[in-house]
């Protein structure tokens, strides 16, 4: 998308159409926390003329700053749209303004029945756990609306967020401990397979001594 850099973009009269120059597609870009965009170089200029900034470390850490900002927001909206992507996918519909509000609060940790924070990729994974199960439940209660089944099946996920988090930790320690295994395994190889080569050589030795005596 294109956007008005805030230090190079000139001013337009009302009417006008605004210049945009800033392509976040493939130009390098800042947003400050004021959600204005600028040419990463732009707002160094920005930095030294208009804030009176001096200190180049300082703008410079200023930048890396914003930057990171940029990073988890881009992969805060691309996370959010996954899951609602998934949702629509899954119940065939679109997506009801109450359950879009009840997916904030969860996600900003305000729902009323969390008091943390649950991110879009986490939520989309324990659904993708439990679909089937909610699945076999749905057939079970038979759903006059759609929306009552989303509704539904948000309370379900929630509920089991404490179990949710007992699986994922079992899995790390799993993967863990298969990694020390691997680690081991291939530790061993190494050995084995230099006992082999030190084998071979000490056979190779042998036969040759053999040889030269039965020449001599």
């Amino acid at each position: 998308m294109f956007y008005k850099c805030n230090f190079c973009d000139p001013s337009v009269k009302r009417g006008e159409k605004p210049i945009k120059t800033v392509n976040t597609e493939v130009d390098d870009f800042i947003k400050d926390d004021k959600g204005k965009y600028y040419h990463t170089n732009c707002f160094r200029m920005h930095l030294r003329s208009r804030k009176k900034m001096k200190d180049e470390e300082a703008i410079e850490n200023l930048i890396t700053e914003r930057k990171k900002v940029q990073v988890d927001e881009i992969k805060e909206i691309r996370s959010r749209a996954r899951f609602y992507e998934w949702i629509m996918e899954y119940y065939e519909t679109d997506l009801p303004p109450y359950y879009c509000i009840k997916i904030d609060a969860i996600r900003k940790g305000k729902h009323e029945f969390l008091r943390e924070q649950i991110d879009y990729d986490t939520l989309l994974d324990i659904y993708l756990h439990m679909a089937s199960y909610l699945n076999k439940v749905a057939v079970q209660k038979q759903f006059n609306k759609v929306t009552s089944r989303m509704n539904y099946d948000l309370a379900v996920v929630i509920g089991n967020l404490g179990d949710y988090k007992r699986f994922k930790a079992k899995q790390s320690a799993q993967e863990a401990d298969n990694i020390t295994i691997e680690g081991k395994l291939k530790d061993s190889e190494v050995v084995r397979a230099a006992l082999n080569r030190k084998e071979s050589s000490e056979s190779e030795f042998n036969i040759t001594d053999i040889m030269d005596e039965l020449l001599l």
